[in-house]
């Protein structure tokens, strides 16, 4: 609210400006310094329009793999520099990546949800369950699936990471599994995301904390 308050006071104090000066040499500078405010507040508009797009959550088909491939490579690989990053397929092909998403769908408890703004796939989330052999991140038992979620750059701080979460903790309800284990590294801003949503630090392993969802006994997510 003090945003939109401050918006409509500064673009008032433009149209100021731009109606009670006049163009002489003396008020050039100001005519100018009006014009490029003038341009921000029309960015400003057109950025609050664009947060007001309808972002909604879907379950995961088929014809996803491919996008949950790249999500899972966004998972991994976010905080690496263009520079430092490998490329999509490098990055799913080494020993940590590349057996995350085989035959995904198959195997019991494989869930997933894909985020969509206006019908643009924008992110993803899914959960598997792993064992004591072969696992990956966030890993903590046979019986509880570990989670992973990615989002594209271009659809980040737009409130898909929440979205994402609430309906892969609905899907996962819906399928009986009522707890979720994730790794987060210490200074990732999702973590704040997590214990939101109820997720809860059950190791710290370093740099980073496993964290674990439970189902409350209602049901009832927030």
């Amino acid at each position: 609210m003090k945003l939109k308050v401050e918006h409509d006071i500064f673009c008032t104090s433009i149209d100021y400006l731009e109606t009670e000066l006049s163009p002489s040499e003396s008020n050039a500078e100001h005519l100018c310094f009006a014009e490029v405010v003038r341009k921000a507040c029309t960015y400003y508009e057109s950025g609050r329009e664009g947060r007001n797009q309808l972002l909604k959550c879907r379950t995961y088909k088929q014809e996803d793999y491919q996008f949950l491939r790249e999500m899972l490579f966004e998972a991994v690989f976010w905080s690496r520099s263009e520079e430092d990053r490998p490329s999509l397929e490098e990055g799913l092909s080494y020993d940590y990546t590349k057996h995350v998403l085989i035959d995904f769908g198959k195997r019991k408890g494989d869930i997933a949800v894909i985020a969509e703004i206006d019908g643009e796939r924008a992110g993803a989330a899914f959960i598997r369950y792993w064992n004591d052999s072969e696992n990956i991140r966030g890993y903590l038992s046979e019986d509880v699936p570990v989670l992973v979620i990615g989002v594209a750059e271009g659809f980040r701080n737009q409130g898909v990471g929440s979205a994402l979460l609430k309906s892969l903790k609905n899907e996962s309800i819906k399928n009986g599994i009522l707890k979720i284990s994730l790794c987060v590294t210490k200074t990732n801003v999702a973590y704040q995301l997590y214990k939101k949503q109820d997720f809860k630090i059950v190791e710290d392993i370093g740099d980073s904390y496993n964290m674990l969802w439970e189902a409350e006994d209602s049901l009832t997510l927030k």
